[in-house]
């Protein structure tokens, strides 16, 4: 296997095995049909580890002069940071305004 050093294909690599297993919307199955499901469901927050200790996940759509820092998200909800990942253990999914209540999210 040839592993790339290219730092866009890292984050490919990164959104497509964390990125959207993070999501809630695909964690409660509301994706199934169309994407499939999640394994990093809700109940897992806080206590499911991925990887090594050394693994910090953080989205940040705030920093300057990147593709996902565009002031607000999909809903209207200026943009932020969250960890995914911390020390290899998952903290916090990719939300929106339908289902950020169902974990007790305030905001998308």
């Amino acid at each position: 296997m040839i592993w790339s050093s290219d730092p866009e294909h890292l984050a490919l690599t990164i959104h497509e095995s964390w990125g959207h297993p993070s999501e809630l919307d695909r964690a409660l199955g509301y994706e199934a049909n169309y994407v499939g499901t999640s394994f990093v469901t809700p109940e897992k927050l806080g206590h499911f580890r991925y990887g090594s200790s050394q693994v910090n996940l953080i989205v940040d759509n705030i920093e300057p002069q990147t593709l996902a820092a565009k002031g607000s998200d999909d809903d209207g909800v200026p943009c932020q940071q969250w960890e995914i990942l911390r020390e290899d253990l998952f903290m916090g999914h990719c939300t929106n305004r339908e289902v950020a209540t169902t974990i007790g999210d305030t905001r998308s």
